[in-house]
């Protein structure tokens, strides 16, 4: 829940500097939210199946790789404002 707590902090800074509207931001927290509850239902299952020190270990192994890894690990957030399709626009 940490991540939770620093996007909200520094939620009013990233919508100045990268120009988000108020959608765009609750659209970034809502995909977190999402992820984080498919993690979990994932993870959960597995640890009736799995011993729970081996999730761990490697849920982290894969959090080290997204953060630190390479590029195919990281997802590209584009903020710029989508094209006008409006006639004469």
């Amino acid at each position: 829940m940490l991540v939770f707590l620093n996007y909200t902090a520094v939620l009013p800074i990233l919508q100045e500097e990268w120009g988000m509207r108020h959608g765009e931001a609750g659209l970034i927290f809502s995909a977190y939210q999402v992820c984080y509850l498919l993690a979990v239902l994932v993870l959960a299952t597995l640890t009736d199946r799995m011993d729970t020190r081996t999730i761990y270990l490697a849920s982290a192994a894969w959090a080290g790789l997204a953060g630190t890894g390479p590029r195919h690990f990281r997802i590209r957030v584009d903020t710029r404002p989508p094209p006008c399709h409006f006639p004469g626009a």
